[in-house]
């Protein structure tokens, strides 16, 4: 008697492994349709589920020599962003400049037509 119950209760324990839990008696089905149901599609694929590919190495896989690279690059665009800000800020002071010289011009001579100088000519 005791064997048999051993028997039925070791089959019970193998059901229980090959379709749920054991921490949550649910079946390995519901609980594919609670993550599906939790987890948002982009482009048609589910976020996060799936296998990375062999190809893709993982982080810790990265070759240093690459991140060396990766810093390096960022290092010039930064140097390059700054020496285009810099660039902007002359041209707009330059701008600024003519600007201002051209109002004097105006306040010195101001029967002076601008507009107009392609037709004198």
């Amino acid at each position: 008697m005791r064997e048999e119950e051993e028997a039925r209760l070791s089959q019970i324990q193998a059901d229980l492994d090959s379709t749920s839990t054991a921490s949550t008696a649910l079946s390995k089905v519901r609980i594919d349709e609670l993550l599906i149901s939790a987890i948002p599609k982009k482009k048609g694929h589910y976020v996060g589920l799936g296998r990375r590919s062999k190809s893709t190495p993982s982080t810790s896989q990265v070759d240093p020599m690459l991140i060396d690279q990766l810093k390096d690059k960022d290092a010039r665009i930064a140097m390059l962003e700054a020496k285009m800000a810099a660039q902007e800020a002359a041209s707009k002071a330059e701008r600024r400049r003519s600007e201002k010289m051209m109002e004097a011009f105006l306040k010195q001579f101001p029967e002076h037509n601008f507009d107009n100088d392609d037709d004198e000519e």
